[in-house]
């Protein structure tokens, strides 16, 4: 989604609000509003869109997202009472009756999980408990009802768990099944041993891949900084492909992009393998730090996940650029961001590291945590004062010492083996070389050597463009690159 300064002064850790859903009629709370999408931060990431085409060139109809993808009608008050694996009787939305799995119950409404995993909110009185067993629908049907929606050009591949629809690259597509699908075993392993009950997903886990943030936008409108989201309402991961960052960095914007999609199927999983209840409301730090803990990624041959708790090369040069601008002392940057309800890209870096250090260095505390956060049922807290008890259940388990803890979450992280993601990608050195002029440039971008080619061409005289000589080279780091230009301008 969604500084070891106050975040009154820049840079801070909340940022701007987090992006909200549309908002629903007027019984839905506010705290649920911040539940419906867990959205990630851009960051470094700059993305844009661009014009969605098949492979001939023909232009291609962007679905649109529901109404009610963001939707849930809930009373404002009344005793949340979380669902104890009952089945009720429902319709759908064709009007066709399905059993579905009960949730939560609100006053005169309950929280029901359909077939297809979407939730939903319908009055007690239309929502029967019954005996009849629970079958969840099968990749096939969830395809043909996609398809039906606006999907129809969109290709569909299943595996085990996962369903993808997508119009991306087949080389996109693969990327994010394998890390997916590497991903699922390790996590449900992880939370195994710490002996949460966890279960497999009832329902099938769905991805939709757009190949432009253009069509990605028309689907459902979110706030240009926004990569990827996993929606809490739908049960579905959606993403885009193309960024704009390729022409500038192409490295860098596939390791962001994995990152992103590792992130959020880090959320997906959690809500559907009884981790984290759908609905509730965890600390952020948490929330967001544990998908940050989990989604490390690496682009090498291939495009994979590098494990659980491997360092984190985006996050850690992110965290070393906000501490470098804080001049405050330590102890402010943990306090605030245990008590933060959203995070900005800084926050989500001081998230990541936070959990980290608790998972690597205060394992057993941090496992206890975890496992009484993991008791949360849907929409608990209900209360906004509550954050202050999350808050008292962080001291409970890790005292209230922020600076100390500040102090040695620094040394760890100083442990840690970090490669700068920046200075260490693909950089390019473009030389010319005529009988009066030698120069050159670096990038990290093929567009951008030839750009700078073309306007080095434009201010030589006619007479010596025909003879110039022009050369790219391609360096693994910037360091290197650097070394080369200035060796060939004789420096």
């Amino acid at each position: 989604m969604e500084s070891s300064t106050s975040i009154r002064d820049p840079p801070n850790l909340q940022g701007p609000p987090a992006p909200r859903p549309r908002r629903p009629p007027q019984h839905f709370p506010e705290p649920m509003l911040r539940s419906a999408r867990h959205l990630v931060v851009g960051g470094l990431l700059a993305a844009i869109g661009l014009a969605a085409l098949t492979d001939s060139g023909r232009a291609q109809a962007v679905p649109r997202a529901a109404s009610d993808d963001s939707e849930l009608i809930l009373p404002q008050g009344g005793i949340v009472r979380r669902g104890q694996g009952q089945h009720v009787r429902v319709k759908d939305r064709h009007g066709q009756d399905v059993v579905a799995l009960l949730h939560a119950e609100v006053a005169d409404r309950r929280l029901v999980i359909l077939p297809d995993g979407r939730l939903v909110s319908v009055p007690t009185a239309e929502a029967p408990i019954t005996d009849e067993p629970f079958e969840p629908a099968t990749k096939q049907q969830i395809a043909d009802e996609l398809k039906a929606k606006g999907f129809g050009d969109f290709k569909v591949r299943s595996t085990a768990r996962y369903i993808y629809v997508y119009n991306t690259s087949e080389a996109f597509r693969t990327g994010t099944s394998r890390i997916l699908e590497t991903m699922y075993p390790a996590i449900f392993a992880y939370f195994k041993r710490l002996k949460l009950p966890v279960h497999h997903p009832e329902t099938p886990l769905v991805a939709i891949m757009f190949r432009t943030e253009e069509e990605f936008q028309k689907y459902d409108p979110v706030p240009s900084s926004i990569a990827a989201y996993y929606n809490t309402i739908t049960n579905q991961i959606v993403m885009y492909e193309q960024s704009d960052l390729v022409k500038v960095a192409p490295e860098l914007a596939i390791k962001q992009s994995i990152g992103v999609i590792a992130h959020e199927g880090i959320h997906q999983i959690l809500h559907n393998i009884g981790v984290q209840q759908r609905l509730s409301h965890w600390p952020m730090w948490l929330s967001e730090g544990l998908a940050e803990y989990f989604a490390p990624t690496e682009v090498g041959r291939r495009m994979r996940w590098k494990g659980v708790g491997r360092p984190h090369d985006l996050r850690m040069y992110e965290l070393n650029r906000l501490m470098r601008a804080s001049k405050r002392p330590p102890g402010v940057l943990v306090e605030e961001v245990v008590a933060a309800p959203r995070l900005s890209s800084g926050g989500y870096a001081a998230a990541w590291s936070l959990t980290h250090y608790l998972a690597t260095r205060q394992r057993e505390k941090f496992h206890d945590y975890v496992s009484e956060i993991a008791q949360l049922g849907p929409l608990e807290p209900r209360e906004r004062s509550a954050e202050n008890d999350l808050k008292q259940l962080f001291t409970k388990h890790f005292g209230s010492d922020y600076a100390d803890m500040e102090t040695k979450l620094v040394e760890h992280l100083r442990s840690l083996p970090y490669v700068d993601p920046i200075a260490n990608q693909t950089h390019y050195v473009v030389m010319i070389d005529t009988a009066k002029l030698r120069a050159a440039s670096v990038t990290t971008s093929p567009g951008g050597a030839k750009k700078w080619q073309e306007q080095t061409l434009t201010r030589l005289p006619p007479s010596e463009r025909a003879s110039s000589r022009f050369q790219i080279l391609p360096f693994a780091s910037k360091k290197l690159a650097e070394s080369y230009a200035r060796r060939f301008l004789g420096n």
